[in-house]
């Protein structure tokens, strides 16, 4: 179980996020994929989530850039749509 079963349950967290949901190239595991989400997509994840397991959920999420130290060292394998994808996930 990810969450206690109460209203009011919260997970926080951060990822790998792209401007442009979707696959994309794993960096480390050559041939595998994986899969950035924006803002919309990691809503619409949780809204499955929610129509799969008959729950509800407010998900509050944003973008923000990486700082350029990153992007300057790794642009090539994560290229120039990565951002930072913040979210917190409340169960209603």
């Amino acid at each position: 179980m990810l969450l206690r079963d109460r209203k009011g349950s919260l997970l926080v967290g951060r990822q790998v996020g792209n401007l442009d949901a979707g696959e994309q190239v794993h960096r480390t595991n050559k041939g595998q994929t994986m899969f950035r989400h924006n803002v919309e997509s990691f809503k619409k994840l949780w809204e499955e989530v929610g129509e799969s397991t008959g729950t509800k959920w407010r998900v509050e999420a944003e973008l923000s850039k990486v700082d350029e130290g990153f992007l300057n060292e790794r642009s090539s394998i994560h290229g120039p749509n990565v951002r930072r994808l913040r979210f917190s996930v409340w169960r209603e």
